[in-house]
């Protein structure tokens, strides 16, 4: 059986094409508008501002006034849901002590550094977890210490809204990652940060979400999108490299 001729389907591929068009760019006014509607009101951050330096503050009184306290995650890097938890990082040597007297590498493997300072990391996040524990400004703490990463997990409220906060000691593998994120965004993928936000509310929505539970992270998503937006940018130069050699024949 011979099909029609090629010409016979171009009306019909021109308005599939014409379509789909439409579709994707109604779609992108929809993934625009919820990034901007899901970014903090101007009359927000200073509530969560003073929540961070009251957390800073509190964490440097119980280890050590020069601890560096970050927040990581997608909360630094402005990829996080309204219903996101905020992740912070403490750092100081008085946590790596171990590593260090052995004469370890700072730019080590993180795993190879947590199995030697794990009873610091458990350490540190009891006594923080004890201090927030006294602060009536904060729900209810635990110190979560039968785990790979021992953390201190609360909760506080910040614009009228319980927000969990996550708080771990002596890693660096999250302000890194941050840091990657941010750089992907600001100077290669400037979509990747509305496109991350949905994929994230999809799959909170799916109860697909939870690391914990076996869902996907934050970082996992940004990863997989990162390759999706290299992979479609670098067929669409090779599409219009391929045009420009036709016409230059």
């Amino acid at each position: 059986i011979v099909g029609p001729p090629d010409e016979a389907l171009t009306p019909r591929r021109t308005m599939d094409e014409m379509m789909r068009k439409i579709r994707m760019t109604n779609l992108a006014r929809d993934i625009d508008a919820f990034d901007h509607a899901t970014l903090p009101k101007k009359d927000d951050v200073p509530d969560r501002r003073a929540t961070k330096r009251h957390i800073k503050s509190l964490i440097r009184r119980e280890l050590h006034g020069d601890a560096k306290v970050q927040v990581f995650g997608s909360c630094m890097v402005c990829t996080d849901l309204p219903s996101s938890d905020v992740d912070i990082a403490v750092n100081h040597d008085i946590i790596w002590k171990r590593w260090l007297d052995r004469g370890g590498d700072r730019n080590a493997s993180q795993d190879v550094i947590n199995e030697v300072i794990k009873p610091d990391m458990i350490h540190a996040a009891r006594k923080v977890a004890a201090a927030i524990r006294r602060d009536p400004k904060f729900g209810n703490t635990v110190a979560i210490t039968r785990c790979r990463v021992p953390l201190v997990r609360t909760s506080c409220e910040i614009n009228g809204d319980m927000t969990g906060i996550d708080i771990v000691f002596g890693q660096k593998n999250g302000i890194a990652a941050a840091k990657w994120t941010e750089r992907m965004i600001e100077s290669v993928h400037p979509e990747l940060r509305p496109l991350t936000k949905c994929v994230k509310a999809l799959l909170k929505q799916k109860g697909l979400g939870d690391v914990s539970r076996g869902g996907l992270g934050s970082h996992a998503v940004t990863c997989a999108l990162v390759c999706y937006l290299n992979h479609v940018k670098r067929q669409m130069k090779d599409r219009e490299e391929g045009k420009r050699g036709e016409k230059e024949e």
